[in-house]
């Protein structure tokens, strides 16, 4: 479970790498967690935590 849960992550960190989250990416980001079986709630809190850790990079990183 824990590889699908990274999977899915470096799926969004991938996504949100230009700063902007569009409707491509969220299909995309919505096909990975069907195949990957992941829970929708479990999805949208790893969708927030990135955004979060995203927003919150310093200009160095």
């Amino acid at each position: 479970m824990q590889l699908k849960r990274d999977r899915f992550k470096d799926t969004v960190r991938t996504a949100l790498d230009d700063g902007v989250l569009s409707e491509h990416d969220a299909h995309h980001i919505e096909r990975v967690r069907g195949l990957l079986d992941l829970d929708e709630e479990e999805a949208h809190l790893i969708i927030r935590s990135q955004q979060h850790h995203h927003n919150g990079k310093s200009i160095d990183e």
